[in-house]
C-alpha cells in the first residue's frame, strides 16, 4: 500500500517535510501515518516531521493564512504521545519513541498544552476536559476492526479495571 499511495518523490524528501493528504472515497479510512516503508521498514510518521490528512488543499492553505503562528500558539491543545502499553493485553504493540518526539516538537507551538504520555496517558485523563480543547494530538496505537468499525479503538494507559482500550 505503501508503494501504490506514496509517490517516488515524496521517498527522497527531506526527514523535516511536512506530508498532507487529501483523500478520497475509500482512502479516509487509512491511516497514511501507519504505512510502513517496505524498504527500511519505517512507519511515514517516523520518517517525516509531520503527517496529517486535510480535506481539501484549500482548506489547508486557507487555514495557514487566517492562523499564523501567533495565533496558533494561543489554542488550547491536547497532546497524548506514546500512552504505556498493557503488554499482556496488547503484547504485539511496540514502543513509539518517535510518538514522543513528535508530541514534544508539537508541544513547542501550543504554549499552554496538557500533555499525556506513558503511564500519565490513560483514558480518564484523555476525555478530561477533552471537549475544552481546539487541537487534539494523538501520536500512539490505533486498533482497526474493518468489519465492525464501531469496536476500533485507542489504546491508552492502563488503570484500575480497565486495560487501556478507548472505544
Amino acid at each position: 500500500l505503501y508503494e501504490a499511495l506514496i509517490p517516488e518523490a515524496a521517498r527522497h524528501l527531506s526527514a523535516r517535510a511536512q506530508l498532507f493528504f487529501v483523500p478520497d472515497k475509500a482512502l479516509h479510512g487509512i491511516s497514511f501515518a501507519a504505512l510502513q516503508n517496505p524498504t527500511t521498514g519505517h512507519y511515514l510518521v517516523e520518517e517525516y516531521a509531520a503527517v496529517g490528512v486535510v480535506p481539501s488543499v484549500t482548506f489547508y492553505l486557507d487555514s495557514l493564512e487566517r492562523g499564523g503562528a501567533g495565533r496558533v500558539a494561543t489554542w488550547n491543545a491536547l497532546l497524548v504521545g506514546n500512552p504505556a502499553v498493557d503488554r499482556q493485553v496488547f503484547g504485539g504493540l511496540g514502543d513509539l519513541v518517535q510518538a514522543e518526539k513528535e508530541i514534544e516538537e508539537v508541544g513547542r507551538l501550543y504554549s499552554g498544552a496538557r500533555v499525556l504520555r506513558g503511564k500519565e496517558a490513560t483514558g480518564t485523563r484523555f476525555l478530561a476536559g477533552l471537549d475544552e480543547q481546539e487541537i487534539l494530538e494523538y501520536a500512539g496505537h490505533a486498533v482497526d476492526n474493518a468489519k465492525h468499525p464501531a469496536y476500533s479503538y485507542l489504546v491508552l494507559a492502563p488503570e484500575a479495571g480497565r486495560p487501556g482500550a478507548l472505544f
